[in-house]
């Protein structure tokens, strides 16, 4: 992802077009590489409502802030550390045809238990994937999770994030 001034972007297009090895693309390929590294996305696994422990990023809130207690949403952020959440946030896979989409329900026996945030075709993997949130209380028990997709339930599973491995350059 490469971020630039609009004055110079044609100029830059034409000049890195020019290594035969370059393919452009758009934001939904960018999309579909992040859901397969398992990576959330603000407004999809990270909101107003779904916090960065929700989404498994405690790592990234500043310890010393923590501490003090000096940002906005501490006293929820601070209550779900020292009290855990009720749900968790999974990787999903489907096998049928079916391509599953944000805001999808999760259910177990016909019953709401979770959400997709994020979700689409992985051409790395040749089917569906999502990431979501599951109710604690059915993470032992997946066996009978589907996901509600134009009025069916489709079966689901729930698969360890990232869908594919990481091979991060870290220079």
């Amino acid at each position: 992802e490469i971020s630039l001034p609009n004055s110079i972007s044609k100029e830059f297009i034409k000049k890195i077009m020019l290594c035969s090895d370059t393919i452009l693309c758009g934001i939904g390929c960018r999309d579909t590489l992040r859901m397969e590294a398992g990576l959330s996305l603000y407004g999809n696994e990270l909101n107003e409502n779904l916090t960065p422990v929700d989404s498994g990023l405690t790592w990234a809130i500043d310890k010393k802030r923590l501490k003090n207690g000096n940002f906005n949403g501490a006293k929820k952020i601070i209550n779900q550390l020292n009290k855990g959440t009720n749900q968790k946030k999974i990787g999903i896979q489907i096998k049928s045809k079916s391509i599953l989409r944000p805001s999808m329900d999760i259910c177990n026996n016909g019953t709401k238990v979770g959400f997709i945030s994020s979700g689409g075709f992985s051409p790395s993997l040749n089917h569906s994937i999502g990431i979501g949130y599951l109710d604690k209380k059915f993470l032992n028990n997946t066996e009978n999770l589907h996901c509600l997709i134009r009025g069916n339930l489709d079966k689901i599973e729930v698969t360890k994030l990232p869908f594919v491995k990481h091979n991060y350059w870290r220079g």
